[in-house]
């Protein structure tokens, strides 16, 4: 069985996703979007109710900079206890589109050839026509590498992303369509074969709006694919607030397999498929080798990685969590 596992997992390149000064920047980046909407337009009053089930019932976990990450003790998933008033002071800031190029443009080769091949062959499982038929949509494109990807393999692709000087950057060198606008703002005869989230719906502060938002733009048996943070993962668990995925500003849920299967089945999708891939155990290494926490087990975690990863995402704690999910006739 360990043999069969390590055989199917693809390896991740801790220097390339996890370069030096990587965990003191990514922690600035945080403590700054803070700050940004500290002393932008605020805060939102604290939230009652779940968001996403309207139950009461909650409990903390989770704190960062003052700020509670609730989770529901219905649906299962975490929400910071308040909301920017406008999340325009994070994603139209100057900085944040040289940290998204620094982040995911100047390793974008790496990018496309460990990721994007990976995900356009997940979405050609299960599309039954030829990429060059298919319309793809990527909600939140960035600078655009997995477009890239898919570009390469025939897809017809536009993106979506609300910063508009990185939209502005990517359509101009990708030569593609790409809209500024939220996804239910754009005229609903717009439809698409496939719409693709990665690490976007715990951005939003309606993703249940998102969701049937998707619905309404994907054509009959469409498919969306979307990733998002995992709460059972691994690396929450061990790092806690200290995790990548705890960003009170920046992620305001982390959700739960079951609170998102919740919402996709009553916006009229079917989960064709789930699955939990990560990189908890090169964060965990991160942590210590760069903030000099312990070297002996960060030597120990580097050097079995692949290994223990494996038999993590096999056990769906994997940090991040991918659904594919197909749009009933």
């Amino acid at each position: 069985m360990l043999h069969e596992l390590l055989n199917f997992f693809i390896s991740l390149d801790a220097e390339q996703l996890r370069y030096p000064g990587f965990v003191k920047t990514n922690r600035q980046h945080i403590e700054d979007g803070y700050y940004k909407v500290k002393n932008g337009k605020g805060w939102q009053s604290k939230i009652k109710y779940c968001p996403l089930c309207n139950c009461k019932e909650k409990e903390i976990i989770l704190t960062r900079f003052n700020l509670n990450y609730l989770k529901c003790l219905e649906c299962g998933c975490a929400y910071v206890e308040k909301f920017p008033v406008d999340t325009s002071d994070i994603y139209n800031d100057d900085n944040y589109d040289s940290l998204a190029k620094a982040a995911y443009l100047d390793n974008s080769d790496y990018r496309k050839q460990r990721f994007g091949i990976e995900r356009v062959e997940l979405i050609k499982r299960y599309c039954n026509d030829s990429p060059s038929s298919l319309n793809l949509l990527d909600i939140g494109c960035g600078t655009g590498w997995f477009l890239e990807s898919a570009i390469e393999n025939g897809f017809n692709v536009s993106g979506l992303e609300l910063s508009k000087k990185l939209a502005e950057l990517t359509a101009e060198r990708l030569k593609i369509n790409i809209f500024t606008d939220p996804l239910n703002k754009i005229d609903k005869n717009v439809k698409f074969d496939v719409i693709t989230m990665f690490d976007v719906i715990e951005h939003v502060v309606n993703p249940v709006e998102v969701i049937e938002s998707i619905h309404d733009h994907l054509n009959p048996g469409g498919i969306g694919l979307l990733y998002t943070p995992n709460l059972e993962s691994l690396a929450i668990h061990y790092l806690k607030e200290y995790s990548g995925s705890v960003i009170p500003v920046h992620h305001m849920f982390i959700f739960s397999k079951i609170s998102l299967e919740r919402i996709f089945r009553k916006a009229g999708f079917e989960l064709v498929y789930f699955a939990t891939k990560g990189s908890d155990i090169i964060d965990m290494y991160s942590h210590h080798s760069q903030l000099d926490k312990n070297k002996e087990l960060s030597k120990f975690l580097l050097n079995n990685a692949d290994l223990i990863q494996a038999i993590v995402d096999k056990a769906d704690c994997g940090n991040h969590m991918r659904f594919v999910v197909k749009k009933l006739d």
